[in-house]
């Protein structure tokens, strides 16, 4: 299951802080704190050093949770999942907003989920869903944990929530399929899978996945065409690290 933090979905909460920021805080006082507060996430992308590195600047000055939102999306973007996750946290701890507390909780459960620590998720997610427990995302980060924790069938409870909050998301489908392959449910998965490419025909995890039920059953042809699709669509994802280790399995075995 895939482990993005939402930081893009995330960040037009944390811009509304800033139309809230004290007057005369660094947050309004140097030029336009939106567009600071989106250069410094565009940062976050391309450059997470100098990133974090402005963001400690401007939070020390006063630049309150946007400051301190782009510092903790720069070190989960230079791979420091704790560290990230713990300042997420902390921003969670500081807001009084339900919905930016929500997300906060969301993106350090991201980032311990990243670092391989789903025992650590899993009670921010709980707390995340008690806030927003329509939100059909926060499911599926929880059924990730759950997974991540082995416990794949309370995750496909979690998952079947979150396909009645939201018929249409792929990467419901995609996600559940996977937990089912783990409890031998095979033909239900491939049911989900077909369901998720029909809405996303290039989702990445689902193609994986297809490969790997493909491969189950003896499609060894079916399984490399799925897999060098993912390759190709989705080059630098974590499916297709998954995809490429599958292929180059397959050509051991020709050999």
């Amino acid at each position: 299951m895939q482990t993005a933090t939402r930081i893009s979905a995330f960040a037009a909460c944390v811009i509304a802080l800033t139309l809230l920021a004290p007057p005369g805080s660094a947050a309004t006082g140097e030029g336009d704190a939106e567009a600071w507060y989106r250069g410094c996430m565009e940062l976050a992308d391309s450059d997470p050093g100098r990133a974090l590195d402005q963001a400690e600047a401007r939070r020390k000055a006063g630049g309150g949770t946007p400051a301190g939102h782009c510092a903790a999306v720069a070190l989960v973007r230079l791979g420091r999942f704790e560290d990230g996750a713990k300042r997420f946290e902390a921003l969670a701890g500081e807001t009084n907003r339900p919905d930016l507390r929500a997300g906060l909780l969301d993106q350090a459960a991201g980032a311990w989920l990243l670092k391989g620590s789903a025992e650590k998720a899993l009670p921010l997610l709980d707390a995340a869903i008690k806030i927003a427990p329509g939100d059909a995302p926060l499911r599926l980060g929880k059924a990730q944990a759950l997974a991540g924790l082995g416990r794949y069938q309370d995750a496909v409870g979690e998952l079947d929530r979150a396909v009645a909050l939201e018929p249409s998301s792929a990467d419901a489908y995609a996600f559940r399929a996977s937990a089912l392959r783990r409890l031998n449910r095979e033909d239900a998965a491939l049911a989900d899978l077909e369901r998720a490419l029909s809405l996303e025909p290039q989702h990445p995890e689902a193609l994986l996945e297809r490969g790997i039920l493909r491969q189950l059953r003896g499609n060894r042809s079916g399984a490399r065409a799925d897999w060098e699709t993912l390759v190709a669509v989705a080059p630098k994802s974590v499916a297709a690290d998954a995809a490429r280790a599958n292929l180059d399995a397959l050509a051991q075995r020709r050999k």
